[in-house]
């Protein structure tokens, strides 16, 4: 049997969800059937990228898009889909996934795949008006829909279209809640007995609307002085941040720890998990923090998906930061167990079956060719 050769194209390859994504598919797909490629639009190497291509996985570096650079970029895309000739394009972009589409259309690329990740733009997002245009065409140019959630769905490609759903899946075993993992970290990170910690994981971007998370925890001190607060994850919004956080007089109650690569062992810390962002197409964290049986927070604008236990509570942003602070403050810490994780297979994201679901989709698809 041949190698079914599916062609991913990703915006850029770093740190983030649809990186995590694709290395837990690779990851637990049967290799000999299935072979990654993945082009992206920038020329940074990461540790998932190293693991994909000890796994076996291709990468193609592609000049950014810009409107100086749409020749180059259009005819890098052309050659790298004449020389691979997949049986699959799998786009996880919609900001310029266009592109390869059409490119493939054009190539007789049978099978085109366009997955929305995300339910909206930020207000002062760049060159919005061209994405939005962009993005109305976009579905014309596939033949299957994906999407990590339903409003991610209705959002990206409409109701006009079939979508799959594919869940953002995460590896159990690694979140299965550990006593001496916790005990290991809390002091890592400065944590007294005594002292209840607070976590969020994410990009320090205006999506995941921090400042918001900053007046929410000014107001959990302002009741229980107890708490404390780490922010992991790297961005562009640290620096004002800080000025906040020094504004707020809560420089020695806030930790910064940058990027991790194991956030599983720092989930086992948290004594609360707490994220309130302005949009999410999913929101992994919600999923990958009630693995761990920790109490957990998000704002409304994650889906409704995410509710996978009852100790998840989605919240309107316009409660504002005082009600937060009051409802997070008066809800019982819970005991957590190991297996806090089968909540999260029966909901279905359990990474390993996600992955066997779509490896199916591939082989089915790449064998009616």
């Amino acid at each position: 049997m041949k190698k079914i050769k599916v062609l991913h194209y990703i915006p850029g390859f770093n740190e983030g969800g649809i990186e995590a994504r694709l290395l837990d598919w690779y990851r637990n797909m049967d290799r000999s059937k299935i072979q990654f490629y993945i082009i992206k639009l920038n020329n940074v190497t990461s540790d998932k990228m190293l693991e994909i291509e000890k796994l076996g996985g291709k990468f193609y570096n592609v000049t950014p898009f810009t409107p100086h650079t749409f020749i180059k970029y259009i005819k890098q895309i052309s050659h790298i889909i004449k020389e691979i000739n997949p049986d699959i394009l799998h786009i996880h972009s919609f900001s310029t996934g266009i592109f390869p589409l059409a490119i493939a259309k054009k190539e007789g690329i049978k099978n085109r795949i366009i997955h929305s990740r995300t339910t909206d733009y930020l207000p002062n997002e760049k060159n919005k008006t061209i994405k939005k245009f962009l993005k109305k065409y976009t579905p014309k140019f596939a033949t299957d829909y994906f999407a990590c959630s339903k409003n991610a769905g209705k959002w990206g490609i409409g109701e006009k279209y079939n979508v799959k759903i594919i869940n953002n899946g995460i590896t159990l075993e690694l979140f299965e809640f550990n006593k001496t993992t916790r005990n290991e970290y809390r002091k890592k990170l400065g944590i007294k007995k005594d002292e209840i910690l607070v976590g969020t994981i994410g990009r320090l971007s205006p999506q995941k609307n921090l400042p918001f998370l900053l007046d929410v925890f000014y107001e959990m001190v302002k009741i229980n002085p107890q708490y404390k607060l780490v922010l992991i994850g790297a961005g562009s919004m640290k620096e004002e941040l800080e000025e906040k956080i020094q504004a707020l007089k809560l420089t020695n109650q806030v930790i910064f720890t940058g990027t991790q690569h194991n956030v599983w062992e720092y989930y086992m810390a948290f004594d609360i998990f707490l994220c309130t962002s302005f949009y999410e197409g999913f929101g992994t964290t919600a999923i990958e923090a009630q693995a761990t049986g920790v109490n957990t927070f998000v704002s409304n604008n994650f889906p409704e998906e995410v509710e996978l236990t009852d100790y998840i509570q989605r919240l309107p942003l316009d409660y504002g930061a005082k009600k937060w602070a009051e409802i997070i403050t008066e809800t019982k810490l819970r005991k957590r167990t190991s297996k806090d994780t089968e909540y999260i297979k029966k909901g279905g994201f359990d990474a390993k079956d996600v992955a066997k679901n779509l490896e199916k989709f591939y082989l089915e698809k790449g064998a009616r060719l």
